[in-house]
């Protein structure tokens, strides 16, 4: 008796969520540069110029570094709200707070 053939199902491949964008808004894609990624966000890093990971430069033009702070979970989420409300981001608030508390001292 002969025996039935293996059929394997194979994912398609990933796509690039940029492009889908483009695909399901309908417009044309923009030429996507060297060290763009999918946040809005421009690595600084050059060609024969090392700069660290955690400093980036924003579509804003901003130069924004990486900075880990541990605050009360209760205090995160009235920032976030109160953040969300204003339609602005949490780094930005928290940037005008060290500032206003550095001027002080």
């Amino acid at each position: 008796m002969p025996t039935k053939p293996v059929i394997t199902v194979r994912p398609p491949p990933a796509a690039d969520p940029v492009a889908l964008a483009h695909f399901v808004d309908k417009t044309e894609p923009q030429e996507r540069q060297e060290g763009d990624n999918h946040q809005g966000v421009r690595t600084s890093r050059r060609k024969g110029v090392k700069t660290p990971k955690t400093v980036v430069t924003r579509t804003d033009g901003r130069v924004m570094k990486r900075l880990t702070v541990w605050i009360p979970n209760d205090l995160a989420v009235r920032l976030s709200v109160q953040c969300a409300g204003e339609q602005r981001d949490v780094s930005s608030a928290l940037a005008e707070a060290a500032e206003t508390w550095l001027k002080g001292r």
